[in-house]
């Protein structure tokens, strides 16, 4: 089997045992060992970043799908069936996705010291590249000339708006599952809870930084 496709069927794996080199280890029909999965996905936490990464990039590839499956209706309803596929996308490996996001977010040491000098500080840019790159899709997907339009100033700012509303059902999908699309549709008609929004953002980003702490604590420091 190809890496491509190992990493497919390691997607199977994920929801009982996470974005794990364990997922990884069992995407092929014997079981890899630990140095095949090194071998193919990168050492320690990289492999699991390799498959987190994948899965994300999976994800945006299937939310073409919601145009097929739901073509009919003006923009606004397009947008909202490729964004609520996207949430549902993430339905079967949800308790996993803060983990993920916090080892994605969390910087790659070369050194062969014990301890570092210095804690690592927690990047943001994977969560706020994981929104845009969601909003990028859907924009590419309703632009009337695939994509023609995406060097215009009003392309900027649709995206710029799409990834706010998708980060926050994204972040509510968190704490209450089976409201995010309800909560992704009132975003959209503009009837969205702004303080709630907030209040949630903050404990998304608690249970992250729980996530983030105990990676640390995992690496000895």
């Amino acid at each position: 089997m190809s890496r491509s496709a190992l990493l497919r069927q390691a997607f199977t794996h994920v929801p009982s045992h996470g974005f794990t080199r364990r997922a990884l280890a069992l995407s092929a029909p014997e079981e890899l060992s630990d140095s095949a999965v090194t071998a193919l996905f990168g050492r320690g936490e990289e492999a699991e970043k390799t498959l987190f990464q994948a899965w994300l990039d999976e994800g945006r590839q299937d939310m073409r799908g919601a145009l097929s499956e739901d073509a009919k209706g003006g923009e606004k309803e397009k947008l909202y069936a490729l964004l609520a596929r996207r949430l549902r996308y993430n339905e079967p490996a949800l308790k996993h996705l803060p983990d993920a996001f916090a080892l994605l977010s969390s910087p790659s040491f070369a050194s062969s010291l014990p301890i570092p000098l210095t804690l690592p500080r927690f990047r943001l840019l994977p969560g706020l590249k994981h929104v845009s790159s969601v909003a990028d899709e859907a924009c590419w997907l309703l632009a009337p000339s695939s994509g023609s339009q995406s060097t215009t100033p009003t392309y900027y700012l649709d995206r710029t708006r799409v990834a706010a509303v998708y980060a926050a059902a994204e972040l509510h999908q968190l704490s209450a599952p089976g409201r995010s699309e309800r909560f992704l549709r009132d975003l959209l008609e503009g009837t969205g809870a702004l303080p709630q929004v907030v209040g949630e953002m903050g404990m998304f980003a608690e249970y992250v930084g729980r996530s983030w702490a105990g990676i640390i604590r995992s690496r000895g420091m």
